[in-house]
């Protein structure tokens, strides 16, 4: 498996758990339950984090990929 083919799978995996915990906090406010106040964590803060959990090759395939996805953004 290629690194491009890890970190998609990662961020897939990562998606599937934010998409999770969104669903479970629309619940708990939907019943009125206290609510854990939001991370103050930026979204930035969060790809340094995980950029430092990759080897060398696996963060530069993971900065071309953001890349990419950046320029797709621009694009739509």
């Amino acid at each position: 498996m290629s690194n491009e083919e890890k970190i998609l799978e990662l961020l897939g995996s990562l998606q599937q758990d934010v998409t999770t915990m969104k669903s479970r906090l629309d619940k708990l406010e939907q019943r009125g339950e206290n609510v854990p106040p939001k991370s103050k964590m930026s979204e930035m803060e969060i790809v340094n984090r995980m950029s430092n959990l990759l080897s060398a090759e696996e963060a530069d395939a993971f900065g071309r990929f953001m890349d990419a996805e950046e320029a797709r953004k621009a694009v739509i």
